[in-house]
């Protein structure tokens, strides 16, 4: 059976370029990547399906796929307990800065803490 993969267009290229090199200087810590909707996207929901490839283009070579990596873990933030939203937002402020609102809810990045 083939394995399912993913793609998502137009991600921010500084997001990934973060992610990328904090995966070279942190071998084996988990980045996250926040789909700018607050809508789940079912095939990652379903955990069956993961791990997962997905593949990305840029916001900037919006149809040349980009980066590849995989999905390993997903989280519907709307349903975890406020003071882990504060801890993926404090680690994310250490990994990846440019994720400045931390761990948001909406397109529009409600900060949910």
């Amino acid at each position: 059976m083939m394995k399912k993969s993913v793609l998502f267009y137009g991600v921010f290229d500084e997001i990934l370029k973060e992610i990328a090199l904090g995966c070279c200087k942190h071998p084996g810590e988990k980045f996250y990547l926040q789909p700018k909707t607050s809508e789940a996207i079912k095939i990652i929901e379903d955990v069956s399906n993961l791990p997962l490839n997905l593949y990305l283009t840029t916001s900037e070579n919006i149809t040349t796929v980009c980066y590849q990596c995989e999905i390993t873990k997903w989280e519907n933030k709307q349903y975890v307990p406020p003071d882990y939203l504060v801890n993926l937002s404090n680690k994310m402020a250490t990994l990846q800065p440019s994720e400045t609102n931390g761990a948001f809810l909406s397109f529009n990045a409600e900060v949910s803490i």
